[in-house]
């Protein structure tokens, strides 16, 4: 029989094993963002990617608005018997850089079919004529493994949005994951919503 004082240590100790994972979890991330930001390109895209995507100027989004458009409305074709209703919540940890570009780490949460929790990695550009929008391109790394990209455009005045996912930056799990929704941004947060599926 296990006493109450061996029971609360117990827990004490996996609250601070759990705390250490996710610190290094995101030093890991963090190391790979400044790895990925030491190579010398003027896009989101690296550039054996940039032909199979329409890469804009620096500010214009990752992909243009017609493939960002296009792929809403694919989504939209499929039977919505094969959607399931997805959500996620970021918080953010770090943020680094100064507007029009910043980078942003933290940790996420989000329904089951989007990996529970993890890591994610975000790169903003502020555009429009008076830097009042934003376009996010987003890498959630779930703790259970693989990787998935959202696409989100955003109003910085009323902090509302759209996020499409990446079809062909997935990867393990999330290699054939197709959705798209709505974000609301808050300090340090954003919550977004939608329809996922798994082609």
């Amino acid at each position: 029989m296990i006493k109450p004082r061996h029971t609360a240590f117990l827990t004490i100790k996996i609250y601070i094993m759990k705390t250490q994972l996710k610190s290094v979890l995101l030093l890991i991330g963090v190391s790979s963002l400044f790895v990925i930001g030491c190579q010398k390109s003027d896009s989101f895209v690296s550039s054996n990617q940039s032909s199979a995507k329409s890469v804009q100027s620096s500010d214009e989004s990752v992909i243009s608005s017609d493939e960002f458009d296009q792929s809403i409305a694919e989504d939209n074709s499929q039977s919505s018997a094969n959607r399931i209703p997805a959500y996620i919540t970021t918080t953010s940890v770090t943020a680094i850089g100064v507007p029009p570009v910043v980078i942003k780490t933290g940790t996420f949460v989000a329904s089951h079919e989007l990996g529970d929790t993890g890591l994610y990695v975000m790169h903003i550009k502020f555009f429009g004529q008076s830097q009042d929008s934003i376009h996010c391109l987003t890498e959630f790394y779930p703790n259970r493994g693989g990787r998935w990209v959202t696409d989100s455009r955003c109003s910085i005045v009323t902090n509302i949005g759209l996020w499409g996912i990446i079809q062909s930056q997935g990867s393990g799990p999330y290699k054939d994951l197709r959705g798209h929704g709505s974000v609301t941004m808050i300090p340090g947060h954003e919550m977004g919503t939608g329809k996922i599926t798994f082609q």
